[in-house]
């Protein structure tokens, strides 16, 4: 079975929308799907409220995540709090590809 880590750093709402669209639907063909927000698109996701809408959906079924070294640095962790796990990305992707995940990226 594919295993998808998708990494979603647009700063573009129309690509992030992308992403959720795309996770949405790999869960309900049963696909192992991770999603992690970095950089850029973690300042549109802390802010849109439509964007938050489609991340609750998927939420439902997995644990979002973004990285808090850039919350951090751009005053995001309060708002991203309760909306994405915030922890360090860089070891999480590479134990991801380790474990056979495939990164897509928006």
């Amino acid at each position: 079975m594919a295993k998808i880590l998708s990494i979603v750093m647009s700063g573009e709402k129309a690509k992030i929308k992308m992403a959720l669209n795309f996770t949405s639907e790999m869960l309900k063909q049963g696909k192992d799907v991770k999603l992690m927000f970095w950089g850029p698109s973690e300042g549109v996701i802390a802010e849109d409220a439509e964007l938050q809408e489609g991340l609750k959906k998927v939420s439902e079924v997995l644990h979002p995540l973004a990285c808090i070294n850039f919350a951090r640095n751009n005053n995001l962790e309060e708002k991203l709090k309760g909306k994405v796990d915030l922890q360090p990305i860089g070891k999480y992707i590479a134990e991801s590809v380790d474990d056979g995940y495939s990164i897509l990226s928006f």
